[in-house]
């Protein structure tokens, strides 16, 4: 019987070395147009830590391999047949093996370690067009409205009724970001139609742009446009959440943005260009959303319908990098445009 159990365990080991990895794992096979599909991966980020996992990767390997649990059973089946071929399977040995044996057990016994769904593969394969909003925290207490009662949208620019507090949001942020003053804002803004062609300042035209353009009547954010493979998205999503990670986002100049409203489903042109990388605090990111996938509110592309190229790749990176920002006394900016700008603007 001992002579039975050697020769059954090295066949075994053979067979393991045979149809697994170095490491015993059974690997899954993903086709080339095998991926990952963008409402999987939003519940594995909603869901993951609720099922005491440390990460959505983790998350996402223990869902595909529950998919495929049944993927290991060609390994039985050809081992079953090829075990029968053997010259030490007599009928002696038969009686023993069905006696004593478990097929299963016995391969785990000898270095079987189960099904490895590749997943890092997978995910590298797979892209996800995600939407990132941002907003400050007064923002987010005056119900996404600071951007229109501050810099105006379609219809009304607001002069009238400016209040430093409005001021406190994002795109005040990336305009002193970018090297910039709200006062300029406004300058451009006041004669719009008249000097818009000959305005040298791109970015600032561009923002202005992109108000004049915005159709909402009340809430609005800033939206930034990246394109990412799985594995740069699982950072992302863990990054987003997870304090001790780094404190800003930096993002390419190159990266689509522009004013959006995920509730009514509308916006500007966002096409604002800015002036160089942007760097933007983490805690800034109000909400996110995976093209594909169930969001909440409408998705940029279910409203504007664009490219792909609009969601361009590589221009995500994270930083400990403070930025300079200009510092602007928005009270007197406000003074400024109540005195010196006219409270009607033709667009």
């Amino acid at each position: 019987m001992n002579n039975y159990k050697e020769l059954y365990d090295t066949f075994l080991k053979e067979k393991i070395n045979e149809y697994c990895n170095d490491n015993g794992y059974l690997e899954i096979y993903w086709d080339y147009r095998d991926s990952l599909d963008p409402q999987t991966l939003l519940n594995a980020y909603k869901n993951y830590k609720k099922e005491g996992f440390d990460c959505i990767k983790d998350y996402l390997e223990n869902e595909l391999i529950n998919y495929n649990l049944d993927y290991d059973s060609y390994l039985y089946k050809n081992i079953e047949t090829e075990i029968q071929k053997e010259k030490f399977f007599t009928e002696k040995f038969k009686e023993w093996y069905e006696e004593t044996c478990d097929l299963r057990e016995d391969l785990i016994e000898n270095g079987y370690q189960g099904i490895d769904c590749y997943i890092e593969e997978l995910l590298n394969r797979s892209n996800f067009y995600i939407n990132i909003m941002f907003a400050t925290s007064e923002e987010r207490n005056s119900d996404m409205s600071n951007i229109i009662r501050s810099y105006g949208t379609y219809h009304e620019p607001y002069y009238e009724n400016l209040i430093s507090d409005d001021f406190d949001n994002a795109l005040t942020y990336i305009i002193h970001q970018q090297g910039h003053y709200v006062k300029e804002y406004f300058d451009i803004l006041n004669n719009f139609n008249e000097q818009s062609k000959d305005v040298k300042n791109s970015f600032i035209k561009t923002v202005v742009e992109d108000i004049a353009n915005n159709s909402s009547d009340s809430m609005s954010e800033i939206t930034l446009l990246v394109k990412m493979n799985g594995m740069e998205a699982l950072n992302f999503l863990e990054y987003k959440d997870n304090i001790e990670n780094n404190k800003y986002l930096k993002f390419d100049k190159t990266v689509m943005i522009g004013i959006f409203n995920e509730w009514s489903g509308c916006g500007g042109l966002l096409e604002i260009i800015l002036d160089k990388d942007l760097i933007i605090p983490k805690e800034f990111i109000r909400e996110f959303q995976i093209e594909g996938a169930k969001n909440n509110g409408y998705s940029v592309d279910e409203v504007y319908g664009l490219i792909k190229s609009c969601w361009k790749e590589d221009i995500l990176n994270y930083t400990n990098e403070s930025p300079s920002l200009i510092n602007e006394d928005i009270e007197e900016t406000i003074k400024y445009v109540q005195n010196n700008l006219q409270l009607e603007v033709e667009r």
